[in-house]
């Protein structure tokens, strides 16, 4: 079943979920979803399109109607919510809000929250909270990551309004053991950027990092396009693997690990 836990835009969740309602009965229609969320069809059309935005009273409504539990219902409104809110500070609490979602041992944060921590110093000062010896201070972070103070200061900022930092009394922590991820397989410039970030730093590293505190590997092999969805899952599956049984709490030092795994060769002409 489509949940909207899973989604970090109202519209695309909708369009899955009469998607759904097709696939199960082909004789079902967008004007039969409109008539079950207590909308006319062309206000509904309009909507998917991104021609209107839900008000808050209807997406209310539309949540009702789609039987969402007290969980679904908030993130359903919250969805909406984001993109009415006037200010980048209005949006920031409403995403701030959705972060708050923990999910069996780490968190698949909405893309609205990846884009406003695309930067790669963010998940490095979220791990750096747990290794020993850690300052809340954002010159000592600047330091120890390599970055200006000012880029620390706003990024500490950012993650505490974002609910991913929090401030205890012996300082900051990473709420929920900074295990943050996105949703598998989801296309976005935000995300682009981020691993373009870490390719550049795989390079710099590669040139300034000691060969024993490094570990670079490359494979090229033949295989059917069929065995992708196979391979994810096995790259995916050793990535947990990897973090569960090398993380340590408190570390030492902040280390990271990039997989890239993609077709190298140019299919020829005809060939699928």
């Amino acid at each position: 079943m489509t949940s909207v836990l899973d989604y970090d835009n109202y519209r695309n969740f909708l369009k899955d979920v009469l998607q759904e309602k097709i696939r199960k009965n082909p004789t079902y229609s967008l004007r039969a979803f409109a008539r079950q969320l207590a909308m006319s069809p062309s206000h509904l059309s309009r909507a998917l399109s991104g021609q209107k935005r839900l008000s808050v009273q209807s997406a209310r409504l539309v949540s009702q109607s789609l039987a969402h539990s007290p969980e679904e219902a908030e993130h359903f409104l919250a969805l909406v919510e984001i993109e009415g809110a006037r200010s980048d500070e209005a949006k920031n609490k409403i995403i701030g809000r959705l972060a708050k979602d923990k999910r069996a041992g780490s968190r698949v944060v909405a893309l609205e929250t990846f884009r406003a921590i695309s930067g790669w110093h963010h998940f490095a000062i979220l791990s750096l909270t747990t290794t020993r010896g850690f300052r809340a201070d954002a010159g000592w972070i600047a330091k120890r990551l390599g970055i200006k103070p000012l880029e620390a200061k706003l990024a500490v900022e950012r993650l505490i309004t974002l609910g991913l930092l929090e401030k205890t009394p012996k300082g900051w922590r990473a709420v929920n053991d900074a295990n943050i991820e996105t949703a598998d397989d989801v296309g976005s410039a935000a995300i682009r950027e981020n691993h373009r970030q870490h390719l550049e730093l795989a390079v710099k590293a590669l040139e300034e990092v000691p060969v024993e505190l490094r570990e670079f590997q490359n494979l090229s092999l033949s295989m059917n396009f069929s065995e992708m969805p196979k391979a994810k899952k096995m790259i995916r599956s050793f990535v947990k693997r990897f973090n569960h049984e090398l993380e340590t709490n408190p570390g030492q030092e902040i280390f990271q690990m990039n997989l890239q795994f993609y077709l190298l060769s140019k299919s020829e002409k005809g060939r699928a």
